[in-house]
């Protein structure tokens, strides 16, 4: 006597065949024909679908489905894939016999394929009267004399309910042919690709917003679109976009630079984390944009090994705009620097000693825009005769650096550790400085660059910049150009020195105070003697904003020590959390 036997049925396969037949509607053709396999009461259900869904798609492996076909594969491959295509769905039509179909839905971008198999397909499925037609993505369509067929089978079709889509050629027919009188298409509609006939260069304009991996995915849209994307002008190579295919960046890289034709370039992007890549590819993709005269070259590459720059890259006659970051890479054997047309320079990660700041200065005579992130400054002097915008962020110096710049506009320096000097600065109109506490910090010399200024921004940690004013208040230049005045820190406790600095500036139209850690209330009576009150006091300020994420209670009482310091304020303003005013 068996014991716990189960014997399983297949509830499945003892539904009806109409129910099935239902079930197998909602599947792709080819995945309705794979049924087949499961058991003799399956093996010729598919052919009763009334519904047939061929997708060239499925016919391609699926991590190289992303990229246009032609791309992705050779022409034997490619040709190879469409041949087993093209078998398989006039196989399938050949065993789906003559009944009615309820919906004929056709997906194909052939390059290489039989355009008569399409027209045969087409008119199969007219003679088997289908109510939707829902999709026809043709690229290449039947000659003239097959057009003239589809149409004729579309005329004496009376149940046709909707056409999404038909290819050019096969369009340009219907509208070349008129309508039947006998005609009875309900809801039909027939899309006129209005985006295909606007002029090349205005799409080429569209596709240079795209990065280079969407705009060359457009290549399949139709025959229209083939080539448009190799005369972008742009060229945008990120590995992040490709991080969710199992495809080597590498081998995009050089397909997308292979196809892409020999027209000039006005932009080349390139972002790598490349750690045990090929560098010699990477030299090569450089060179190839330099040799296509770039206006603007950006370079983003993460590397563990120092990348072989090429020469050229330093001597582009084009370059307009360069960004480099190149992962603290020293170039001791940079033989020269010769870059005419530069006008703005970004450096990041990079060690710069005065030899290479040397040859930046006289190797690029209208640089107008330099920055440097992140980098390990060994140089001693930063100067320049044309140079307008200076930002310097986060960089690490184990000596001084003067800055000397007469023609400098705007100056930004963040996070420094380092002796900075700020010298001749005759042109100054803006600057936003933002100095951590140094050892160093009271052999600074600040205030004396920044004398001709508008505006001025100060935000410093700590009492960095209290050290400051202590030493360089005792002979402050007047600021008589400054306009506008921000302090944003720890720093709003020690008005008398603040105070004193606005005796230095008669002009002043706006002191802007935010602070986001204020300190207890009684902190503000510290520095309040009479003698200490009297010696700092300001006459007059136009406009005080408060901007602050302090208690009521601490604002209010900042109000009154402003009031100290301050005889006459003629509009004051306070934002509580840097957006609400009180």
């Amino acid at each position: 006597m068996m014991k716990n036997t189960k014997i399983h049925n297949d509830r499945i396969s003892d539904l009806p065949d109409e129910l099935l037949i239902h079930i197998l509607s909602f599947l792709k053709t080819k995945e309705a024909v794979q049924t087949c396999v499961l058991s003799q009461r399956w093996r010729n259900l598919w052919t009763s679908v009334p519904c047939l869904y061929f997708d060239f798609d499925d016919f391609l492996p699926d991590h190289l489905d992303f990229l246009p076909d032609d791309l992705a594969f050779h022409d034997d491959d490619l040709k190879e894939y469409e041949t087993k295509f093209e078998q398989f769905v006039s196989a399938e039509l050949r065993n789906q016999g003559t009944s009615n179909l309820g919906s004929f839905k056709l997906s194909y971008n052939n390059r290489y394929g039989k355009s008569d198999s399409i027209t045969e397909w087409i008119l199969y499925s007219f003679n088997c009267k289908p109510q939707e037609l829902a999709r026809l993505v043709l690229s290449y369509t039947a000659n003239n004399t097959g057009n003239n067929e589809i149409l004729n089978g579309l005329s004496n079709a009376t149940n046709l309910e909707l056409i999404t889509f038909l290819s050019g050629v096969l369009h340009q027919s219907v509208n070349k042919s008129p309508f039947s009188k006998g005609w009875r298409m309900k809801n039909t509609k027939i899309h006129n690709d209005r985006i295909s006939d606007l002029p090349d260069e205005l799409l080429i304009h569209v596709l240079s917003f795209l990065k280079t991996k969407e705009a060359m995915q457009t290549c399949v849209l139709s025959q229209r679109w083939r080539n448009l994307w190799t005369f972008v002008p742009n060229l945008d190579l990120d590995d992040g976009d490709l991080k969710e295919y199992e495809i080597k960046f590498e081998q995009f890289v050089s397909t997308a630079l292979r196809n892409r034709g020999t027209s000039n370039l006005d932009s080349f992007k390139l972002h790598y984390n490349n750690s045990y890549g090929n560098s010699d590819a990477i030299t090569e993709w450089i060179l190839y944009s330099l040799h296509h005269k770039p206006r603007e070259l950006f370079l983003y590459v993460y590397r563990y090994k120092e990348i072989d720059l090429p020469d050229l890259l330093f001597a582009c006659k084009s370059l307009e705009k360069m960004d480099l970051w190149l992962d603290f890479l020293s170039y001791k054997n940079l033989k020269t620097i010769s870059l005419p047309s530069l006008k703005t320079l970004e450096l990041s990660a990079w060690i710069i000693d005065d030899y290479v700041m040397n040859k930046l200065t006289s190797g690029c005579p209208v640089l107008e825009d330099l920055s440097l992130r992140w980098c390990n400054v060994g140089t001693h002097i930063i100067s320049s005769n044309q140079l307008k915008h200076l930002f310097i962020d986060d960089f690490l110096s184990q000596g001084e650096i003067q800055i000397s710049i007469p023609s400098l506009t705007s100056l930004v320096i963040h996070s420094s550790r380092g002796l900075i000097l700020l010298k001749n600065m005759s042109s100054l109109v803006k600057a936003h400085l933002v100095l951590s506490y140094d050892a160093n910090i009271a052999n600074q010399e600040i205030l004396n660059g920044l004398s001709n200024a508008t505006n001025l921004e100060f935000d410093f940690t700590g009492q960095g910049f209290m050290v400051i004013l202590e030493k360089e208040l005792l002979n402050c230049p007047t600021f008589k150009n400054l306009k506008s005045l921000h302090f944003d820190g720890y720093v709003i406790g020690n008005f008398h020195l603040i105070a004193l600095f606005l005796q230095h500036a008669p002009n002043l139209e706006k002191l802007t105070l935010t602070h986001y850690e204020l300190p207890p209330a009684d902190a503000y009576r510290k520095n309040t003697s009479k003698t200490e009150t009297r010696d700092s006091q300001c006459e007059y300020v136009p406009l005080v904003e408060i901007i602050s994420k302090a208690d009521h209670e601490r604002v209010d009482q900042l109000v009154k020590t402003l009031h100290t310091y301050v005889k006459s304020i003629g509009k004051l303003n306070m934002y509580m959390n840097s957006a609400t005013e009180l």
